[in-house]
């Protein structure tokens, strides 16, 4: 399948992540590294641009750029952080490329809030907690990970996430 055709797999995906979460978690879409990675970037520069018409702003215009690059390097130091927990710590070789496709795909609740972020701040705890379980679902339904084995391993991911907010709001004022 070519590059477009493979974005539009993702595309699609994404729609029937959000029509129906746990469902399209039990199946995820096989698509090539690089076209999951560019699906990502798509998606976070049309989130960027919402942020740019709802806060009408030339600050906002960062984002454009720098969300699409956060969003990548985020998404690959989670994927290295389960896949290099079940292969240190459990002994077990995760096929690498699903479970970007995986961490990918969670990080959608959070691309879907963003834009919204400054209005209520809270409102990225309520994503983070999303994109966990939707961590949790996929690693349960895709990976045959036991659910207290991933509700442990995403816990710890989301709470250090948790903790990063609360020190940021506190620092913020």
């Amino acid at each position: 399948m070519n590059t477009i055709g493979e974005i539009a797999v993702m595309l699609a995906y994404y729609r029937k992540f959000l029509l129906r979460p746990i469902e399209s978690l039990k199946r995820l879409p096989v698509v090539n590294w690089s076209h999951s990675v560019a699906t990502q970037g798509v998606s976070a520069i049309l989130t960027a641009i919402i942020v740019v018409f709802i806060k009408r702003d030339l600050e906002s215009l960062f984002f454009v750029f720098a969300l699409p690059l956060i969003l990548i390097f985020t998404t690959a130091l989670l994927t290295l952080t389960i896949y290099g927990y079940f292969r240190l710590i459990e002994r077990r070789d995760l096929p690498v490329q699903q479970l970007h496709t995986l961490t990918s795909v969670a990080t959608l609740p959070y691309l879907l809030g963003f834009p919204f972020y400054h209005l209520l701040p809270p409102l990225m705890l309520a994503t983070g907690l999303a994109c966990g379980a939707a961590l949790v679902t996929g690693l349960v339904e895709n990976f045959s990970v036991s659910k207290q084995k991933a509700l442990h391993i995403v816990g710890a991911i989301v709470g250090l996430f948790i903790l990063i907010w609360v020190v940021n709001r506190i620092a913020m004022g």
